[in-house]
């Protein structure tokens, strides 16, 4: 099923939605690779600080769209922050944020691609 990752999808009501919906998408688009690199060179640098911020920086934006499944890992992601913590389980999800992100984009760019045609 597509679109299964972005629930803001759900919430399309008018021609109005559609263009907010649009700019949206191409904001978190283009920002998502940045900050999922920042993450993960923050969980590799062991910097709590950037970490913690990079990660509130990506659930906010997620959580906008709707996008849950890399809020979540965001939210636990900024909690690790918090108390230092630099486990193996922060690198993986640092390191699941970029299966994610190519997962995230293609269906980005379905919905950019049927919303523009609207």
């Amino acid at each position: 099923v597509l679109f299964r990752s972005i629930t803001f999808i759900n919430d399309i009501q008018t021609p109005e939605d559609v263009v907010f919906l649009l700019e949206l998408l191409g904001i978190y688009s283009q920002d998502l690779p940045k900050v999922i690199s920042n993450i993960n060179s923050a969980v590799d640098k062991k910097d709590a600080v950037k970490l913690q911020f990079w990660s509130h920086r990506l659930k906010g934006s997620s959580l906008t769209l709707g996008i849950d499944n890399i809020a979540d890992i965001s939210v636990t992601l900024e909690e690790a922050a918090k108390l230092n913590r630099f486990d193996d389980e922060t690198t993986r999800l640092s390191r699941e944020l970029i299966h994610k992100f190519e997962i995230i984009i293609s269906e980005l760019e379905i919905l950019r691609e049927k919303y523009s045609n609207n």
